[in-house]
């Protein structure tokens, strides 16, 4: 950097500052949210940790039109891993994100979408996931797992805001272990209070609790309790798959009762992604030989085969077709055992299943409009 870009710096950094006057600081940090809008502008600025560090001071700024702008350029450079990075490497990211957690679940804040948007982003990948776990179970914490589970489950928490990207952070936070805990307490009826929001108006929220119902799905510890009557699962996962067709008394009979007699204009699931992830909870499901007996005998199959006729979107199609595999399949031998899980398959033809059914998700992710798994920038 030549002495006179050093001075431009110097003199931008002095206006990217709460100490700033106010018109300066504003003028300065709109022209960094701007920036944020574009790959290049992005990069500029993570290009130094002064600028993100200053920007995140802006963020905790008194003044809501500064406050909001360094949101929203937040917002923006942390759809990229390396913004990201630059976030939680920050010396105030702990002062940072606790301002962020406290103010998402305040009622009446303003700029709460903001915030649950920005947290969404911070937490796609799994670190973000576990620093913000971290300070969600310190002894002091700026907000509670059960907190954010109550906002998000009130729909009308805040005048304010809809908060439907709380839903995808707290879908982020569900990739690591101990958020998924939680969400499993049997004590708390967590699992029990997201399970409607499966048939919710909002794309991002059904989109976001398929994605936590299908990770929780993968505790196979916990199926027992998520088959039997104190969670009942399996008709909020088989109902967005069900389409309007008729089955002779017998089994209409043996399906769960929210899945019999369904109207003649009922319509399925349209977002691939949420489709996808539901069929993956229900697969999972299958892992145990009490939830395949379980499945079996509550008629998923008939659910699933009319669906599989039903689904276009081809790269669903293996899923679908692994599932009705297990359903209609034959039991494991004795040898082999009865869970799948623990069923020993040599380390090079796991690598290529894992490689193909992350490639097919990857393409299916692709073609939906909204996904947990792709930065909401502003």
């Amino acid at each position: 950097m030549t002495s006179s870009s050093a001075e431009v710096d110097q003199e931008f950094l002095e206006f990217l500052s709460s100490s700033a006057r106010y018109d300066l600081k504003f003028l300065a940090i709109k022209h960094c949210a701007g920036l944020s809008k574009d790959v290049p502008g992005r990069q500029f600025i993570v290009s130094k940790q002064v600028y993100v560090d200053r920007i995140m001071e802006l963020a905790c700024d008194n003044v809501t039109n500064v406050v909001r702008e360094s949101i929203t350029c937040l917002i923006n450079i942390a759809g990229d891993g390396i913004g990201v990075e630059r976030i939680l490497a920050s010396r105030e990211s702990e002062q940072f994100l606790d301002m962020v957690l406290s103010s998402v679940v305040l009622k009446g804040c303003i700029l709460a979408d903001a915030l649950a948007m920005l947290l969404s982003n911070i937490s796609r990948e799994a670190e973000g996931s576990r620093r913000l776990i971290k300070l969600l179970l310190q002894d002091d914490p700026p907000a509670t797992f059960d907190q954010l589970i109550q906002v998000m489950c009130l729909v009308e928490y805040n005048a304010n805001a809809d908060l439907n990207f709380l839903a995808p952070f707290l879908a982020n936070l569900s990739q690591v272990e101990t958020a998924r805990k939680h969400f499993l307490d049997k004590e708390k009826c967590v699992i029990q209070r997201l399970l409607p929001f499966t048939s919710h108006a909002s794309e991002i929220r059904r989109q976001a609790i398929s994605t936590i119902l299908k990770n929780c799905c993968f505790e196979y510890g916990y199926h027992d309790w998520l088959l039997g009557s104190s969670v009942d699962i399996l008709p909020c996962l088989l109902l967005p798959l069900a389409g309007p067709e008729e089955f002779d008394e017998d089994d209409t009979e043996k399906l769960p009762v929210e899945l019999q007699y369904l109207e003649p204009n009922k319509s399925r699931e349209p977002v691939a992604i949420v489709r996808a992830n539901l069929v993956e909870a229900l697969t999972q499901l299958c892992t145990t030989a009490e939830g395949r007996k379980n499945l079996r005998g509550r008629n998923t199959y008939i659910i699933i085969r009319e669906y599989h006729k039903w689904e276009a979107e081809t790269t669903i199609h293996p899923m679908i077709m692994n599932l009705i595999d297990i359903l209609i399949g034959d039991e494991p031998s004795a040898e082999v055992g009865s869970n799948l899980k623990e069923i020993s398959v040599p380390g090079h033809l796991q690598e290529q299943f894992n490689k193909a059914k992350q490639a097919e998700l990857d393409q299916i992710t692709m073609s939906s409009p909204a996904s947990d798994t792709v930065n909401h920038p502003v």
